[in-house]
């Protein structure tokens, strides 16, 4: 479906393996209990995949949309939590790779190297659906920008090892206005507001989380001053789009595959 080369099919594959093998071995019990996914994340973090389109020079695989999106419908068809936490994460990793912060580049390593867990804090109380305007606004203290947000729902809230998080710049006149930056999860001020008790990928840990304030130096900025918009639709929204497509394919495939076996094996006695 996706016309993958050989080299990218063979990375499928090694993802179809990994989803029989551990994703789906914990998929139930991931839903049932509402817990993460821990042994499926850390799988696909021996298996080198959290590098998928990081740089080779930082130890990735240097692949793109397609090789991605194939990638996340199959392990979706296996557990949609464990799709999810790595969607967010591959989001966070292409900001992060496309505006390099302080110590840049030994995080891109240790993401590849599968020791840095990253996602996306955009969402906000008040903005709706709107993540792509928030509502909150950084103050400008010295060399620091002091962050005061409440996020609706982070992915991977609590076991996250950064944000990559949205709020408007100190000198934003609207809400367009906003920077992105990255957020170690060590920083002062970070609290989780509440637990996650969702329909359906109950293992994804999309908690509420309020920041409150939290310095991060200027130098953690992940745009050019107010061009947070801009430089999420060029380098994160991207893949989130295609990425959260990609997850309503591998579920439905699961789901109609579930469907006809069980219609087509199931007999009157």
């Amino acid at each position: 479906m996706y016309a993958l080369n050989e080299r990218q099919q063979q990375i499928v594959e090694k993802a179809e393996k990994l989803g029989r093998e551990v994703l789906g071995k914990y998929a139930q019990e991931v839903d049932e209990k509402g817990r993460f996914p821990e042994e499926s994340i850390k799988a696909l973090q021996e298996a080198g995949f959290m590098g998928l389109v990081l740089a080779p020079q930082y130890g990735g695989w240097g692949e793109g949309p397609r090789t991605f999106i194939a990638v996340l419908d199959t392990l979706a068809q296996y557990c949609g939590s464990t799709a999810m936490v790595y969607l967010m994460h591959i989001c966070g990793a292409a900001a992060i790779q496309a505006y390099l912060p302080a110590d840049g580049e030994q995080i891109l390593r240790d993401i590849s190297a599968g020791r840095h867990l990253t996602t996306l804090a955009f969402s906000e109380k008040g903005s709706r659906s709107h993540f792509w305007a928030p509502i909150s606004q950084a103050r400008q203290n010295g060399s620091a920008h002091i962050l005061n947000c409440e996020k609706s729902w982070v992915t991977s809230a609590s076991r996250a090892d950064s944000y990559i998080i949205s709020t408007r710049a100190p000198e934003a006149q609207g809400p367009m206005e906003w920077n992105m930056y990255f957020m170690p999860t060590t920083t002062p001020g970070i609290k989780m507001a509440g637990p996650w008790n969702g329909l359906g990928l109950r293992g994804n840990d999309s908690a509420p989380v309020t920041i409150q304030d939290a310095p991060v130096p200027v130098n953690q900025r992940l745009c050019e001053p107010g061009s947070g918009f801009s430089a999420a639709m060029q380098h994160v929204l991207p893949w989130f789009q295609v990425g959260s497509a990609a997850i309503s394919i591998g579920l439905a495939e699961a789901a109609t595959r579930s469907s006809v076996q069980h219609a087509t094996q199931t007999q009157f006695q």
